[in-house]
C-alpha cells in the first residue's frame, strides 16, 4: 500500500490496486498507521502546526505506540509543477508492510 499525491489530491493505492480517496486532507499507511491517523486527527485543532510539524509528530506518535514502527523517518517533498496547490503530507512508515 502507499500513497499519491496528484494534482491537489491524495490516493491511497493498496495492494489489489484499489484506488482510494481519503476523506481527510491527510493519509497514513503501514503498521502504526492508525496512530499516525489519530495524532493527524488531532492536530487539525492545533493553530500554527506546519505540516512538517504535524507529519514528523504523527510519526513520533506510531513510533512510541507501535511496536514495529522505528526510526528513520525521511519526508520527501517533490516540487509541485507550476499550477499544482500543496495539499499536505502523507505519512507512511518504513515497516515494509
Amino acid at each position: 500500500m502507499f500513497l499519491v499525491g496528484v494534482a491537489g489530491h491524495l490516493f491511497e493505492i493498496r495492494e489489489d490496486y484499489q484506488l482510494a480517496r481519503p476523506l481527510a486532507p491527510y493519509a497514513a499507511v503501514g503498521m502504526g498507521a492508525s496512530v499516525a491517523l489519530g495524532a493527524l486527527q488531532a492536530f487539525e485543532t492545533v493553530a500554527g502546526l506546519s505540516l512538517d510539524d504535524q507529519a514528523r509528530r504523527a510519526l513520533e506518535a506510531a513510533e512510541r505506540y507501535s511496536t514495529v514502527v522505528r526510526r528513520p523517518f525521511h519526508l520527501v517533498e517533490a516540487a509541485p509543477p507550476a499550477l499544482a496547490r500543496p495539499v499536505g503530507y502523507a505519512v507512511a512508515d518504513s515497516s515494509g508492510v
